[in-house]
Parts: C-alpha cells; sequence; structure tokens
C-alpha cells in the first residue's frame, strides 16, 4: 500500500545522503526502474504533538539536492510511504521521493 506523506511538513536530515547499497558483499549500488542510482538519506519529519517521524527517504540521484548536510531543512517532493510484509512475516515502512531539496 502506497501511502502520500504532508509535503509542507519540516523534515530534517540527520545524515548526508549516501548510496543505497542492493549487495552488501560486492557494493553494488541499487537503482530505480529506468536505471538511475538511488540514494538513502536518513531524516526526521516533524508530526502533530512533536513527535519526531524517523525515515530512511530513498531518492534517485537525478532528485538529489547538491548538499545534504545534517540539520539540513528539506522539502520532499512525491514523498510516499510504502507499506507491506517481508517474506518473513515482518511488517515494514519503505520511504521514498521524486526528489530532495534543501529547503530556504
Amino acid at each position: 500500500m502506497n501511502l502520500p506523506l504532508d509535503p509542507t511538513r519540516l523534515i530534517l536530515a540527520m545524515a548526508p545522503a549516501a548510496p543505497r547499497i542492493k549487495d552488501k558483499q560486492t557494493g553494488e549500488i541499487d537503482t530505480n526502474r529506468d536505471g538511475v542510482a538511488l540514494y538513502e538519506v536518513q531524516a526526521v519529519m516533524q508530526m502533530d504533538g512533536g513527535a519526531p517521524l524517523p525515515m530512511n527517504i530513498s531518492v534517485p540521484e537525478t532528485g538529489l539536492a547538491d548538499t545534504i548536510d545534517i540539520g539540513s531543512k528539506l522539502k520532499a517532493t512525491g514523498l510516499i510511504a510504502r507499506t507491506g510484509v517481508s517474506k518473513f512475516g515482518k511488517e515494514y515502512v519503505m520511504f521514498s521521493a521524486a526528489a530532495l531539496t534543501v529547503a530556504g
């Protein structure tokens, strides 16, 4: 199930963008359906009541801001949460965005 998230909420980067590794043994970088390299940004989103929602947001290299530093305020375009159940029966939530830019 894909769940859209409110793009007006404040998102703070907790680490610089890093390549999303597909195979840890070979170091192969994961790609999207178009063959574009994927990156992950560890971030938190402010939720109602002030509680932060921790997220690892996947974003294609073409949609990634040039510089994302710790504490950068981010704007996400097309941010969604995908939910599901792994083959081991564990529930998960994956976050992805079409683009992440640094907010002014």
